[in-house]
């Protein structure tokens, strides 16, 4: 087997962890003058560059993508907590870690396993591979939507909407995409501002009360952000949490000895995706933008220099520590520092419940593994089963 070409092109190669593996130890941070950028792929470099006050999740002439600039979807972008730096990002970050720490596991377990019995049989005559991945992308939408309070007759609605507004992302999106996501964010921005207004938005049991009341409680009035991060909760956990069941399923296929002892014991299916999460994670990659000239890991950086930060490269490095007694031993899969993700948590729950409705539903993955297509992307690393998504 043929190894990636290059660090940006590993996100979807069918496997891409000796390479990784052989970047952590032998060249863990390099200038890939072929891509342009800095690359950092040790656990050690990972973790400094994720903590660095040099650097930024946007650069600094660009925060918001130029196609979205005077959009619905470029206003909403720029005030999700996750493309933010500076002053304002600690404090919404603390509001939006605080929100979520209000949500229960097992309630999320509970309302994940409602509606995957619910979208499995409601797509009953699809073939297996496409209820396969209707539940795989559709699931975290139904749940988190939800947990802040869309009403279940608007769920399918904002499952569709979910995946116009993360689709312009990819690679391959052209004027249409953007334009469908742009539409998709309007209509978002229209469904959670309504929330807000109506009484039910505001009862205590909703993710998007506990959201308001924390981003108030850090002193910042102003309800166009509340909208804008319920959204990125959806949209955080829209392909993350897809790609999580995927890559959960293709391990399971790949050896016969878990999937033994979870069908015997359904309640390792957690243990099973955090393993996942550590060894295949869905999100492979992200981006620093160096905002000053400096020193990281040894190496001078000047500002303007872009670095791919290998996530999934760092949890093969051979010197990386996994508590794999504690709660998440997953590594660097959730990030690091000040942008690390806060949702691991609810992503595991719904990712562990999804994965178990398909095996207890009998099945076959080694013949769901035999046909399938990573999505193309820079960063997540999601497999397609089925002709829904591949076809969008």
């Amino acid at each position: 087997m043929s190894l990636p070409t290059d660090a940006a092109a590993a996100t979807t190669h069918v496997d891409p962890y000796s390479f990784y593996a052989g970047l952590a130890q032998a060249r863990p941070f390099f200038r890939d003058g072929e891509l342009g950028l800095w690359v950092a792929t040790d656990a050690e470099t990972v973790e400094a560059v994720l903590t660095s006050d040099l650097c930024r999740v946007r650069p600094e002439h660009e925060p918001v993508p130029a196609a979205l600039v005077g959009t619905t979807a470029g206003k909403l972008f720029g005030r999700l907590v996750r493309m933010t730096d500076g002053p304002a990002h600690a404090p919404l970050k603390d509001a939006v870690s605080a929100a979520l720490a209000t949500v229960d596991a097992d309630a999320v377990a509970s309302l994940s396993a409602d509606w995957a019995r619910s979208l499995w049989e409601d797509d009953g005559a699809a073939p297996i591979p496409a209820r396969v991945a209707s539940l795989a992308f559709d699931l975290s939408p139904h749940v988190v939507g939800s947990l802040l309070g869309v009403p279940p007759a608007n769920l399918a609605t904002v499952a569709v909407w979910m995946g116009e507004f993360v689709r312009w992302l990819a690679p391959a999106s052209g004027s249409q995409q953007i334009a469908r996501g742009i539409a998709a964010a309007e209509d978002l921005v229209r469904l959670f501002t309504d929330l807000l207004h109506e009484r039910s938005g505001y009862t205590s049991d909703r993710l998007l009360a506990a959201l308001r009341r924390e981003i108030e409680g850090v002193g910042i009035a102003d309800e166009a952000v509340v909208v804008a991060n319920a959204v990125g909760l959806l949209s955080q956990a829209y392909e993350a949490t897809a790609g999580l069941i995927g890559n959960a399923l293709l391990a399971l296929a790949a050896d016969s000895e878990p999937y033994a002892i979870t069908v015997a014991d359904p309640h390792r299916m957690r243990r099973v995706v955090l393993e996942t999460l550590h060894r295949d994670p869905p999100i492979q990659s992200t981006r620093r933008y160096v905002d000053l000239d400096g020193m990281i890991a040894g190496h001078a950086v000047r500002a303007g220099d872009v670095i791919l930060v290998l996530l999934a490269a760092a949890n093969h490095d051979p010197g990386l520590v996994i508590d794999r007694d504690g709660d998440v031993g997953c590594g660097y899969a959730l990030g690091s520092g000040p942008h690390a993700c806060p949702g691991g948590v609810i992503a595991v729950a719904i990712a562990a419940v999804a994965v178990q409705h398909i095996v207890a539903a009998g099945v076959d993955l080694a013949e769901l593994a035999a046909s399938f297509a990573y999505r193309p992307s820079a960063n997540a690393r999601i497999p397609l089963f089925g002709e829904r998504e591949a076809s969008a």
